[in-house]
């Protein structure tokens, strides 16, 4: 439902050419906050408030602007200047905070449904598109993968050899690209890799 799609790919090259110029000068990087910018797409939606019982409300438009995005940054510099007002908040309602955005953020992804539907049986399956084109062992094969993926990531970056870490990034881009369409199909990759909201767009279509 986004009219102005490309506007967070043109951000990602952005932040790209920043992480570039901070590398070659040796300065700290900078990294998209995607847990508040999801959150902030979300607040953003507008969905349908008339629909049958059961039914998934639709998306029906997103107010597309950047003056809240302003905003929140403006404020953030600001509190630079006063360093008091940062250093009374204590540690743990700021962690209370990043935890609660990250909960809540977890609730959308397409993974953490998959896992969930690991511990159910297929009849009780909600009604997504993955669940209709794709067959229940390569849904769980792709979550098991996935999660493995996960595990070995989170391992390595609390492991000693932590340095490799972007190497790792880059070998599983490779086998994403080159690995699993081994496994899965053209078709099971498309509807199993994507986000949900790509997916309801197209059920919405059909």
């Amino acid at each position: 439902r986004l009219v102005k799609g490309s506007s967070p790919n043109w951000d990602t090259l952005l932040m790209g050419i920043i992480l570039l110029i901070c590398s070659l000068f040796g300065l700290p990087w900078l990294c998209a906050d995607s847990i508040r910018t999801m959150t902030h797409i979300k607040t953003l939606t507008v969905y349908s408030k008339h629909h049958a019982p059961g039914e998934r409300p639709r998306v029906l438009y997103i107010y597309e602007q950047r003056i809240t995005i302003v905003l929140v940054h403006l404020l953030v510099g600001i509190l630079l200047f006063f360093p008091t007002v940062i250093q009374s908040i204590p540690l743990a309602v700021l962690l209370g905070v990043f935890l609660f955005l990250g909960f809540v953020s977890l609730s959308g992804l397409q993974f953490v449904k998959r896992f969930k539907m690991l511990f159910m049986s297929s009849k009780y399956f909600p009604d997504y598109s993955f669940t209709k084109k794709v067959r229940t062992p390569k849904i769980h094969l792709f979550t098991i993968l996935q999660l493995i993926f996960t595990v070995v990531m989170f391992g390595i970056k609390l492991s000693p050899v932590s340095a490799i870490f972007p190497l790792l990034v880059v070998g599983i881009a490779i086998i994403r690209r080159y690995g699993m369409p081994r496994i899965f199909s053209h078709t099971e990759i498309h509807e199993l890799d994507r986000e949900d909201s790509e997916s309801e767009d197209e059920s919405d279509a059909e």
